[in-house]
């Protein structure tokens, strides 16, 4: 029983960083495999909310399918073409 576990970053409509924990089970948990820090991934899921006793919410998000939109390498080859 294999499982992967993961973070992914997002900015919210007012350009606020905020993290969000994701877990592949299973299969799925060689998605990972491709993913580099910087890449921009889609991920699809089943999201579970919790909160500590200090009233602070935690979200997981359990990984269906996921897909790499585009590498970090390939934003920079773009970006020195410009």
């Amino acid at each position: 029983f294999k499982v992967a576990n993961f973070s992914i970053v997002s900015k919210d409509e007012n350009g606020d960083k905020f993290y969000t924990n994701c877990s592949a089970y299973g299969d799925k948990s060689d998605i990972t495999k491709d993913f580099k820090q910087g890449d921009f991934v889609k991920v699809f899921g089943q999201v579970r909310t919790s909160m500590d006793d200090d009233g602070k919410v935690y979200s997981n998000v359990r990984v269906l399918s996921s897909k790499l939109l585009k590498a970090k390498e390939q934003m920079k080859n773009q970006e020195e073409k410009k």
